[in-house]
């Protein structure tokens, strides 16, 4: 298990500390740096046998002088941390002049087998094998893109999970079909049906190296059916997989464990990682709000959620979440916090729960909207933009402040300014301006 990842110069990191507990979750808008981190972690686990770039057997992700930043004679350092080992891998320009200057030089200070991958780090990509007709045996464990878990599967099914994992089971899992049963394969069918609510199967075709997957009692191929199936079924096997194998915690890297996978499965899923992580480190990069947000309520414990984000030099910053910090315990509020996507929804939600808590304050059951935006008016930081509406009699009602003129757009998008008839019309900016300023408030 890694306890700390320290990052520097790599990519569009500067530097980073990153303290990781069992279960980890990476979110962000695109290009903030989440999969610099994994990589980074990657780069310490992978054989790396050139001196001209950085590929290994695991990533290949160029050459030296696209992974470095700052200054040209800056080195790459990546540390990997538990308790008391520690891993570091130093890339530096190889400044000899008897050689080629686009050599680069590698300094590995630790021993080898420390954090190797396949051995105590295990990594699925987003290009994860998903729909096949058939499954080939492989090199790997699993392999990056998952294609062989299935031969995995087919390999370890009548291996027996231990006493440790079955207790905790048990535990968690109260009244289940397998409570009595360790084998490992029907530890992955109860899991996949816990998920899908689909039972697997899976065969060798006679003198070959290849295997058969099917889902469901009526044994349907995985290109007859859904595709979560086939990208969620090497997610399980891997995880249960590196438990089956492993005394000590292993680290399993997952990025879009999402990948085609419906709202509520998605949701289920992080209850399966939530019950993992009791054996094994898990760390997911992902682009879903259900699993943050299933996350934030449901792991209270050795568990950090981390949005990257880019300063205002293009660095990646890490800040990291908790359930509390959240103010409205929306899917909304999760879209705008982790992925900076600002909604008209969210907007209407925040100025509706200030606009309660005003009223509560003042023992007002209902209070107009006119009289709220006098309210907010009163407060130092707000923005001001004007919104005019003219009734029958033609008396002309003012609000002044941006949140009220967002929530009156909201309600009444063709509305017009009585005086210059031109629509009413806010930016994009002015909605994040308007959901900050609501959200510092509440």
């Amino acid at each position: 298990m890694i306890n700390e990842l320290k990052i520097k110069n790599f990519k569009s990191i500067e530097k980073l500390s990153i303290d990781l507990k069992k279960l980890n979750i990476l979110c962000g808008e695109n290009a903030s740096g989440k999969t610099s981190i994994i990589h980074a972690i990657l780069l310490c686990s992978q054989n790396v046998k050139n001196n001209k770039n950085v590929d290994g057997n695991i990533i290949k992700i160029g050459e030296y002088e696209e992974l470095k930043n700052i200054s040209k004679n800056s080195e790459i350092k990546v540390i990997l941390k538990e308790n008391n080992q520690s891993k570091t891998i130093v890339y530096r320009r190889n400044e000899d002049p008897t050689l080629n200057q686009d050599n680069i030089l590698i300094v590995n200070t630790t021993k080898e087998d420390i954090f190797k991958f396949e051995k105590s780090i295990f990594y699925l990509s987003s290009n994860r094998t998903g729909v096949m007709d058939t499954y080939p045996k492989g090199n790997y464990l699993f392999g990056i893109n998952g294609a062989e878990t299935i031969s995995f599967l087919h390999n370890h099914q009548e291996d027996m999970m231990s006493d440790e994992y079955m207790q905790y089971f048990n535990k968690v899992c109260i009244g289940s079909n397998v409570s009595e049963n360790k084998k490992f394969i029907e530890h992955i069918r109860f899991w996949m049906e816990e998920i899908t609510n689909e039972n697997i199967s899976i065969s060798s075709i006679n003198k070959t190296n290849q295997f058969i997957l099917s889902f469901g009692d009526s044994k349907i191929r995985p290109i007859n059916t859904g595709s979560g199936y086939s990208y969620l079924l090497p997610i399980i096997i891997a995880c249960l997989g590196a438990i089956l194998l492993n005394e000590n915690t292993p680290t399993i890297i997952i990025e879009n464990p999402e990948i085609f996978l419906h709202p509520e499965a998605q949701q289920k899923l992080m209850k399966f990682f939530s019950f993992c992580k009791k054996f094994c480190q898990i760390i997911i990069e992902t682009h879903s709000e259900y699993i943050i947000k299933s996350t934030i309520e449901n792991s209270k414990t050795d568990t950090n959620v981390y949005v990257a984000k880019k300063d205002g030099k293009g660095f990646t910053t890490l800040s990291k979440y908790k359930g509390k910090d959240f103010k409205t315990n929306s899917y909304l509020e999760i879209l705008y916090r982790s992925f900076g996507i600002a909604t008209p929804e969210f907007h209407i939600l925040l100025y509706g729960l200030l606009q309660q808590n005003y009223n509560r304050n003042n023992n007002i059951f209902e209070s107009s909207i006119k009289m709220f935006d006098v309210f907010l008016n009163g407060i130092s930081n707000v923005q001001h933009k004007t919104w005019e509406h003219m009734n029958k009699n033609g008396i002309i009602t003012t609000y002044e402040t941006l949140p009220t003129f967002i929530r009156n757009k909201i309600d009444h998008p063709e509305a017009k300014n009585p005086m210059t008839m031109i629509i009413y019309k806010y930016t994009e900016k002015e909605l994040k301006n308007s959901i900050d300023f609501l959200l510092n408030q509440l």
